[in-house]
C-alpha cells in the first residue's frame, strides 16, 4: 500500500469537531439550520446566539476547551453584523 505524505488531520487544541455555533435572530431560520444540520449528521452539537455581542461572548466564555469546528453566521444580525464579527475574530 503506498504511503501518503498526508498531515495529521486532528482538530486544534481546544476545539469541539462536533460543536457548530450558529448566529442567526430569526427564530425560523434558527429552526431550518438546526433541522438541516442535524439530518445530514446527527451527531453534532448546536449552539445558537441571536446577535453578535451573544456569539462574542459565547466564544470568549469557552476560548478554551470547547471551540466550535464550525461558526455559521447571519449578515444582519442585532449589536454586530457578520462583517464586524468576523473583524473582531481576526485580533
Amino acid at each position: 500500500m503506498p504511503q501518503s505524505n498526508q498531515t495529521n488531520n486532528s482538530p486544534a487544541p481546544g476545539t469541539n469537531t462536533k460543536l457548530i455555533l450558529i448566529g442567526e435572530d430569526d427564530l425560523d431560520d434558527q429552526e431550518l439550520l438546526k433541522e438541516i444540520i442535524l439530518s445530514i449528521d446527527g451527531s453534532y452539537s448546536l449552539e445558537f446566539a441571536s446577535n453578535g455581542p451573544q456569539l462574542l461572548a459565547y466564544l470568549n466564555k469557552n476560548a478554551v476547551g470547547h471551540l466550535p469546528c464550525l461558526i455559521v453566521l447571519d449578515y444582519n444580525m442585532p449589536g454586530s453584523n457578520g462583517a464586524e464579527i468576523l473583524k473582531e475574530l481576526e485580533k
